[in-house]
């Protein structure tokens, strides 16, 4: 095998369907399948404990996230790749895709999750100026980042 071949089938991390009894989502970016363990690539969702604010009122909006993450994911066939991690980072790091749709962008464009640029250098900063354009998800309303959010939440 040569030396993009090695690349390519290293970064190819798992492929197989969803289903309700090997998928759990644990909030908008993570989940477990097939017992392990995964954080999407390059976005940052808000935090399962967030509340953000819409109309002056707070409302569970990591909740949200990750009720959209399931509604997206649902049973369809996933597959994922696994892209390079942080340092300290214990989970499976991936993009993940349904057919042609890129999980994460999906879940940046509709507004649960930010553009993660420290790791993604800025690959899904056009989804997330279409939401705050359009006004998605956190962008109707006023919210944390999420990682100021758990800086100021260490143990939620």
């Amino acid at each position: 095998m040569d030396g993009i071949g090695v690349i390519i089938a290293m970064f190819t991390v798992f492929c197989g369907s969803a289903h309700a009894s090997d998928l759990y989502i644990k909030d908008g970016d993570s989940f477990v399948l097939n017992g392990e363990e995964v954080r999407l690539w390059g976005v940052d969702a808000v935090e399962l404990s967030q509340f953000c604010q819409k109309s002056g009122r707070d409302y569970p909006c990591g909740k949200h996230a990750k009720s959209y993450l399931l509604h997206l994911i649902g049973s369809s066939d996933l597959r994922c790749e696994r892209m390079p991690a942080a340092k300290k980072e214990t989970r499976t790091v991936a993009r993940c895709f349904i057919g042609d749709l890129d999980v994460g962008r999906e879940m940046v464009r509709a507004g649960w999750a930010i553009d993660y640029r420290y790791f993604s250098k800025g690959f899904y900063a056009e989804a997330e100026n279409q939401a705050r354009e359009q006004k998605n998800g956190v962008w109707e309303g006023r919210f944390q980042q999420p990682r100021n959010w758990r800086k100021s939440n260490p143990y939620k």
